[in-house]
């Protein structure tokens, strides 16, 4: 009885428990690399005051802010909090749109009625005709290389020292359409693309295929490279902005109503039939597939009109009225006998408190800082455990073997000796007083 009052106190243990059985077809299949991405809806059920999501941002404090027509919206990662005119004095117009982060930390919403509302320190305040707004429909927002704020209404211009600056009148304020740049502003209407940049404005005539009539979408990506995306089914993209030489990039007919580039630089479409393009590698990979339905306000309902991508990598989609789609990535790697495993046949796979990551796989394997070690000394393994002293025990065809301190100890002898009968053990595993039980032959 001592002995066993021995054997039974050096096995106790707390376990990290892997599923091997999945995981026995992940490491055997071939060496790849996937993305991996989990959905996750959310709407007036979970928070939102509003489905129609019209921008996203996440601000340096953390928060993800959403725009809707019924308020706008800050998530802390487990509840929705709205601001509107009902609860936030400094608000004039619950119809928001457009969203932007200025260098100084304030946040910049634009309304469809109600001016540009700024939020700052905890305190909402909006500027309209007195500040010198020439309309209170603000269709942009965003920065120019110098830091400045551009605000586009019916007028394009600079809000500085709290005063409205306007640059210029657009000819078409009612046919006008504003796209997204690193620095300055793209907008077109149905003569011309115009940009916004070192407070001059260049123009671009429409014709051909980039007839600005049918322009959905215009996004210019970190390289400078300009993505047009048309009503017509066209996505067409001008390296450098050159519009001598645009390249069709996407030989499906779908309306495409947004655009985004993530941080690996990848570039997202979204569709006004609520489809999800990814484009990998020079290949566009469909996340979401277009919907379908009986009736077009249905197919409406799902369209992407934003697309955002928060610190976490997290991938969020505002629609014109289906709330929020989460998309959630996982980075698989599949690792096989070419990266250093001993063997493809997997009976069992334990973390450690350590972190390292142990396999029985025949003989036992240790991965660690990105590298297997491979040990001889435990043949036929089959079952894992850590114990709370931090050792490994290892049961198999072969008994019991432990490891600790870089050594392995045999117990396959004493545990011999004590029953009087070899045995194979094919499972270990704990109670909750901290004892070890064995599954054998």
């Amino acid at each position: 009885m001592k002995a066993l009052t021995k054997i039974n106190h050096l096995l106790n243990f707390s376990l990290q428990i892997w599923f091997g059985g999945l995981l026995i077809g992940i490491f055997c299949v071939l060496d790849v690399y996937a993305d991996k991405y989990h959905f996750d809806s959310r709407d007036t059920d979970s928070g939102l005051p509003q489905n129609s999501v019209k921008a996203i941002l996440q601000t340096r404090d953390g928060y993800l802010w959403f725009t809707t027509v019924d308020g706008a919206v800050r998530y802390d990662g487990a509840k929705f909090t709205v601001f509107n005119t009902t609860n936030s004095p400094g608000i004039r117009s619950n119809r928001f749109a457009s969203m932007y982060e200025s260098a100084d930390g304030a946040l910049w919403l634009g309304t469809e009625d109600g001016g540009l509302t700024r939020y700052q320190n905890g305190k909402f305040h909006t500027f309209g005709a007195d500040e010198g707004l020439s309309h209170n429909l603000v269709k942009a927002i965003a920065g120019d290389e110098n830091g400045e704020l551009l605000v586009a209404t019916n007028a394009v211009g600079w809000l500085k020292n709290d005063s409205f600056e306007i640059l210029f009148k657009q000819p078409h304020p009612d046919r006008t359409y504003f796209g997204k740049s690193p620095n300055g502003l793209w907008f077109w209407d149905n003569t011309a693309y115009y940009r916004l940049k070192n407070g001059s404005l260049e123009s671009h005539p429409t014709g051909g295929a980039l007839n600005s009539e049918y322009t959905s979408v215009i996004f210019e990506d970190r390289a400078g490279d300009l993505w047009i995306g048309r009503r017509d089914g066209g996505l067409y993209k001008l390296k450098g902005g050159d519009f001598h030489s645009p390249v069709q990039y996407f030989p499906l007919q779908q309306n495409f109503t947004s655009a985004f580039q993530d941080r690996q630089g990848q570039m997202w479409f979204g569709t006004a039939s609520g489809a999800l393009y990814v484009l990998q590698n020079e290949r566009f990979v469909e996340l979401i597939k277009p919907q379908e339905s009986s009736t077009s306000d249905a197919v409406a309902g799902n369209g992407i009109i934003a697309i955002y991508q928060d610190r976490e990598g997290t991938i969020w989609c505002g629609t014109f009225a289906r709330g929020l789609k989460q998309l959630n990535r996982e980075i698989i790697t599949v690792l096989t006998t070419t990266d250093g495993l001993v063997s493809g046949n997997l009976s069992a796979i334990l973390e450690m408190s350590a972190g390292e990551i142990w396999i029985a796989a025949n003989n036992v394997s240790r991965y660690k800082d990105g590298k297997f070690t491979n040990y001889a000394e435990s043949k036929a393994a089959l079952a894992l455990a850590e114990d709370r002293e931090g050792a490994l025990w290892i049961g198999g065809i072969d008994g019991l073997l432990g490891f600790k301190d870089e050594k392995f100890t045999d117990f396959d002898e004493p545990i011999t000796k004590l029953l009087g009968i070899n045995f194979e053990i094919y499972d270990i595993h704990p109670d909750r007083a901290g004892n070890l039980w064995f599954g054998t032959n």
